[in-house]
């Protein structure tokens, strides 16, 4: 059940970071209508970690594991080629 905890949270913060106008990842940014599926899925998640862990673990390791996802996004553009800067 902590798997699927954690394999949710990690799309649905990265489905919210993709619907951002700044991201690099895609060419465009996804509609934001995604915005309110991504944070449907995140509280999913959170709700399913309730089932194996206490409420205050299940959010403390929600919030720790979005935090580092948000952290590390913006960085895999340089790994998949998204759009490049000439200088």
């Amino acid at each position: 059940m902590f798997f699927i905890f954690f394999i949710s949270v990690i799309c649905a913060c990265t489905l919210f970071y993709l619907t951002h106008p700044n991201q690099k990842i895609k060419p465009k940014a996804l509609h934001t209508r995604w915005r309110w599926v991504a944070l449907l899925w995140w509280i999913a998640g959170v709700y399913v970690a309730t089932a194996t862990v206490a409420t205050s673990t299940a959010i403390f390791s929600a919030l720790t594991i979005s935090m580092a996802v948000f952290g590390t996004l913006p960085f895999f553009q340089l790994f998949f080629g998204g759009q490049h800067h000439a200088q």
